[in-house]
């Protein structure tokens, strides 16, 4: 089962009962207001999916109920994974909640829920790192960001001391044709927009290579969904398809930067 988050706010538009329409405040809450209010948005709704398994009902508006849901909850094998702050808060929420037992990060820096500068931001990203513990977090990153600082580059000191500090199983992907927007919806708009000729060759330069890359769309896409999915196969559900022993000749964009158990 897959629950999505909308956080109020945030995004563009969020209904609530009563179809009550709340839109994005500009400009958005950033750092630790916008972390807080993640963490304790996912908690809620933690919370809510226990109500659900014990037979429940916390619709606000005390609507029915599918037939058997509560059966198909299983809250002992939780796992949480994000885009970028998604990304980050994902890992705070593993941090700050045990419930949620294995977590991804997709390309996001590790910014801290306190206030923080830039000379602390990598000690305490590996706080939040030591609060996770033993249980298994993997990331996938695009190019520039790794689990190691690179002499003479700038790289992502949150990154890598959220890396130096994590115990459990954990794995360290890259794509390194891909940008930030490759782990969203923007990989295939961007691809098919520019196939179609509505964005030219030189917006395509100007707009596309910096969005999402050079990388080949359709591949980016099925790599992030067969690593995704093999990383929650094997720590939820025990299955092990072996796709994150090493790299694969089935996906050779990605690349295997660091691992640990």
């Amino acid at each position: 089962m897959l629950v999505t988050i909308d956080h109020t706010y945030e995004a563009p538009e969020v209904v609530f009962p009563g179809d009550r329409v709340v839109l994005q405040v500009n400009p958005q809450p950033q750092g630790t207001v916008v972390l807080t209010t993640r963490i304790a948005d996912a908690q809620f709704v933690l919370s809510s999916l226990e109500s659900l398994a014990a037979g429940g009902n916390p619709d606000a508006s005390r609507r029915a109920l599918p037939p058997g849901l509560a059966r198909i909850l299983d809250l002992s094998r939780v796992g949480m994974f994000g885009h970028s702050l998604g990304g980050d808060t994902a890992a705070q929420v593993m941090a700050a909640d045990d419930r949620v037992i294995a977590g991804i990060d997709l390309d996001g820096s590790i910014i801290p829920a306190v206030p923080s500068t830039p000379a602390t931001e990598g000690e305490l990203a590996g706080e939040v790192a030591a609060a996770i513990g033993s249980r298994p977090f993997m990331i996938m990153s695009s190019a520039d960001r790794g689990p190691f600082p690179v002499p003479g580059q700038l790289g992502d000191p949150t990154m890598v001391g959220f890396w130096a500090r994590l115990t459990g199983w954990r794995l360290f992907l890259t794509m390194p044709n891909a940008q930030h927007l490759s782990y969203t919806d923007y990989e295939n708009f961007l691809s098919q927009l520019t196939a179609a000729g509505v964005i030219s060759a030189t917006q395509a330069s100007e707009v596309v290579t910096p969005y999402i890359g050079t990388i080949d769309s359709e591949h980016a896409v099925a790599a992030e969904r067969a690593y995704i999915r093999a990383f929650f196969d094997l720590q939820l559900r025990n299955l092990n398809d072996r796709l994150l022993d090493g790299p694969s000749t089935r996906y050779p964009e990605v690349e295997f930067l660091a691992s640990g158990s």
